[in-house]
């Protein structure tokens, strides 16, 4: 059954990434039930996977929780579409909020705080300030960073173009002007020590003078997040929740946030106005025709 689901995914063009991830998803699930519950997936009900979401919760972070769980849903029912189940387990069963795993998003203080730890008078510094500073600029994935070439970025327009990334699609981005001079110095400073081979068109790399990996990536996040409770928990994938959120609260349209992201659905986007329903108030204060006559009749009564 996941042999077959695998290769219905190969065939839709979904990345190896994805492929690979999912596949390991569902054999650690059947492998669970086997181990858990003496089950094959076909006999797993609601109870097996209440109890699998339980174990899970326990071991690993909310928003890892709430992807696999999307990659069993997916799964089931593609095995109810194949006539192989006659009920989808997973349909009602989703116990997580849809912003549970959004919780730890970083405030703008501690992204100050870790754009601030990295050593701008080393090699190693200059290039993860560059990476950190466009990541939260631009929302990048670490996947999308990791497969950055020099090409693909425009200081002098301030564009950084996404190739293939997730579903595949293409994407222009904004670079903020932080990120620029950033990216400029490391061009012009870091990137030239750390290139072998000329023939390596990756815009990052590392010591060895190959493009970075996730690895090495998530080791840019671990080397500086730990200097306080506030940077402890920031991943690369919270900084891209964090430049969405951000930007929300500063006003920014949800669809040109959506967008930036490369989200497939507004609804996936929506889910970050759920956070910050005060800044939300604010903003429609601000914005809104009804609100802004209010304020300027009670500046004029004032002034009257």
């Amino acid at each position: 059954m996941i042999e077959d689901y695998i290769k219905y995914l190969e065939e839709k063009g979904y990345s190896s990434v994805t492929i690979h991830s999912t596949k390991n998803t569902l054999y650690r699930f059947c492998g669970a039930l086997r181990n858990l519950f003496d089950k094959k997936i076909e006999e797993a009900s609601e109870i097996e996977l209440e109890e699998y979401y339980l174990e899970q919760k326990e071991k690993l972070t909310p928003g890892t929780v709430a992807l696999n769980f999307g990659r069993l849903r997916s799964f089931y029912r593609f095995l109810i579409k194949r006539g192989l189940l006659l009920k989808n387990p997973t349909e009602d069963l989703f116990p997580m909020r849809e912003t549970e795993y959004l919780k730890d998003v970083p405030s703008e203080k501690a992204l100050e705080q870790l754009l601030s730890e990295p050593d701008e008078y080393t090699y190693f510094g200059i290039r993860d300030k560059a990476i950190l500073e466009l990541m939260y600029s631009s929302g990048l994935r670490k996947m999308e960073v990791q497969n950055l070439k020099s090409k693909d970025i425009d200081l002098k327009e301030g564009i950084v173009k996404v190739i293939d990334g997730k579903g595949g699609k293409d994407r222009m981005l904004p670079v903020g002007q932080k990120a620029i001079q950033m990216i400029q110095k490391y061009l012009e400073v870091a990137r030239p020590k750390f290139m072998k081979d000329p023939k390596v068109e990756n815009l990052f790399l590392a010591q060895t003078g190959e493009g970075l990996n996730g690895s090495s990536i998530h080791y840019v996040f671990m080397r500086y997040r730990g200097k306080s409770n506030l940077t402890k928990k920031i991943t690369a994938h919270s900084l891209r929740h964090a430049c969405a959120l951000h930007m929300l609260r500063g006003g920014a349209p949800i669809q040109a946030v959506q967008t930036m992201l490369g989200h497939k659905k507004l609804s996936t986007t929506q889910i970050y106005t759920k956070l910050c329903p005060a800044d939300l108030k604010a903003i429609h204060k601000k914005y809104h025709p009804r609100e802004s006559k209010k304020i300027l009749n009670s500046v004029l009564s004032k002034v009257s």
